[in-house]
């Protein structure tokens, strides 16, 4: 390539303005694909040889003509790879048109459409060869179903093609799904355009449940939406590697006590990534039996808990799953667990069904949880993130009838005792609710907390601490957790006791901070430029709930411009 290059002095002006015409366009990036440019290479280059200035000429442009030839494939190639919707492959036809709507045809608010596209004339042959050559370029639909498009679209297209999908080769499908009442308890599911391009190429799917009727009053429909979707979806997608559905709407719409069951995924073998923990559906056992067997399974989210399909949570399986996402009882999710064979799971996200809290799960049950979690994944495991509510039991309190000392209620070391003996521990979110007993989080626990996990990246506390922290534990975790990016912490009380002098000066890289104080704005910030220069002062911006925490960001910005400027730091 390096020879080719080094002919450029010698090509003609047409050659040389073919080469680097693309390099002009700043947003015409097809000169970067290495396809494409070894192609345009290959026929520029030009014989040293030649003396006749019009032979030159001639073979420049030839030159020219080849790799204008043989430029336009792969750069339409490029072009048509990744499309948002089908908007840029109906356009190809002159009778496609935007027809306006009558009111009462109209969506409600919610969804508003005030034009439907269709079809409004004959299909030409010639538009018909344009869009399957086009068509057959396409690999990834990115955010379909923005816009209103008959269903009869589609339709009229599947017929033109004899039933195949209208774009073959399709990796990557990524769109909404409209769903509109059809009766009083029952949706009619507006597919017509997924199931138009379900080619047995796609690997990666990924689709929003569209509630488009704003509906707040019953009844409800009663569907299985995800469901019966993923039944019609599962002999077309032999080969689905990864698969999302999430529900969006308004309302309470898709309860979930709605249950997938192995019905919708048992013609997928082949999966390596499954986020279903939004969909409002709760997996069933006989589903997780079958998900359990797939060899590749890598990434796994879902609600747990249904007892169709069984009442047993499946034997040993999922022996490559990495991450884990759940949501369910905690006696369920805690069954779960125990069946989990893989050594390699490196993430852990647990939430607590609404129907549990209501129920009010004791102390030892959660701290049963959290010690299986360390016990099943050991060192493996590099993040945790748990969220619930949960109640501390009265008859269950080791701190009860010891003294005025223990009083103010429950030490948090007592409950996530078992994940400071993880000292790989990257990321930690507690996202905390607690009812009848008050959890405290001590200065001397901050200490033992920054001890025990020195790799430690990201810390999220959310709950309300019942003992006041100090403003001086911020120098333990500048101290002992020097990868620390972002802090999350209950709220931290300064009383004055130390001067700004006596923090001291670190190099830490923390980025992000938050905690619910600030009374002294220009302090605080002082404080927090000693221990942690490098704050983002964008991402630091005003918190409502926070006071004067918008004067100790412009404090910040203020303190690291000085230093920026006498060049301490940049």
């Amino acid at each position: 390539m390096h020879d080719r290059i080094s002919l450029l002095p010698v090509l003609n002006p047409p050659a040389l303005f073919l080469l680097t015409f693309p390099l002009r366009m700043a947003p015409h990036r097809a000169i970067l694909v290495h396809d494409i440019l070894l192609e345009i290479l290959e026929h520029l280059s030009s014989s040293l040889s030649t003396t006749s200035g019009d032979s030159t000429d001639r073979t420049a442009l030839l030159s020219a003509a080849l790799t204008c030839k043989r430029f336009l494939d792969p750069a339409l190639s490029v072009l048509w790879r990744n499309i948002d919707d089908f908007l840029p492959l109906l356009v190809l036809f002159s009778s496609f048109q935007a027809i306006p709507l009558q009111d009462f045809e109209r969506r409600s608010s919610y969804s508003y459409h005030a034009t439907s596209y269709m079809f409004r004339g004959d299909l030409h042959d010639f538009e018909w060869r344009r869009f399957r050559s086009y068509a057959g370029r396409v690999r990834a639909i990115t955010n379909t179903g923005r816009v209103n498009i008959n269903p009869t679209v589609f339709r009229e297209l599947l017929h033109l093609n004899s039933g195949h999908p209208l774009i073959p080769a399709l990796e990557e499908f990524d769109g909404n799904i409209p769903l509109v009442h059809a009766a009083p308890n029952h949706y009619e599911i507006d597919d017509a355009e997924l199931m138009s391009v379900a080619s047995p190429s796609l690997r990666r799917l990924d689709i929003r449940l569209h509630d488009t009727t704003g509906r707040l009053q019953p009844p409800f429909p009663v569907d299985d939406v995800p469901q019966i979707l993923l039944e019609k979806l599962g002999p077309r997608l032999p080969q689905l590697e990864s698969l999302r559905i999430l529900c969006q709407g308004i309302g309470p719409h898709l309860p979930t006590s709605r249950v997938l069951s192995v019905a919708s995924m048992f013609a997928f073998a082949m999966l390596t990534s499954v986020d279903v923990l939004r969909c409002r559906s709760s997996c069933t056992p006989d589903l997780l039996r079958h998900l359990a067997t797939l060899p590749d399974l890598v990434n796994f989210a879902a609600e747990i808990g249904a007892e169709d399909g069984g009442c047993t949570i499946p034997s040993l399986g999922f022996r490559s799953i990495r991450r884990l996402h759940v949501k369910g009882s905690i006696e369920r999710v805690r069954e779960f667990i125990a069946r989990i064979a893989s050594p390699h799971v490196r993430a852990v996200r647990v939430q607590q069904v609404q129907e549990d809290i209501i129920g009010g799960h004791s102390e030892p049950e959660w701290c049963g949880l959290i010690d299986a979690l360390a016990a099943q994944f050991g060192d493996a495991l590099r993040e945790v993130n748990l969220a619930t509510a949960f109640q501390f039991g009265e008859v269950w309190n080791p701190y009860e009838g010891a003294g005025a000392e223990h009083a103010a209620g429950l030490r948090l070391p007592r409950v996530v005792r078992p994940l400071l003996e993880l000292r790989h521990i990257e990321s930690v979110a507690l996202a905390w609710h607690i009812e009848r007993t008050r959890l405290d989080m001590r200065d001397e626990d901050v200490f033992a907390f920054a001890a025990a996990w020195p790799c430690l990246r990201s810390l999220e506390l959310r709950f309300e601490n019942a003992w006041q922290l100090p403003v001086e534990t911020l120098v333990h975790w500048a101290r002992l957790c020097p990868q620390l990016t972002r802090l999350v912490l209950p709220s931290l009380m300064d009383r004055e006791h130390s001067t700004v002098e006596s923090f001291p000066r670190t190099d830490h890289r923390l980025r992000y901070i938050h905690f619910g104080y600030a009374p002294r704005p220009e302090r605080t910030a002082r404080i927090l430029d000693r221990l942690f220069p490098y704050l983002d002062t964008q991402q630091n911006q005003q918190d409502g709930r926070l006071l004067g925490w918008a004067q100790v960001s412009q404090y910040l910005s203020q303190f690291q411009q000085e230093r920026a400027a006498v060049g301490e730091t940049t």
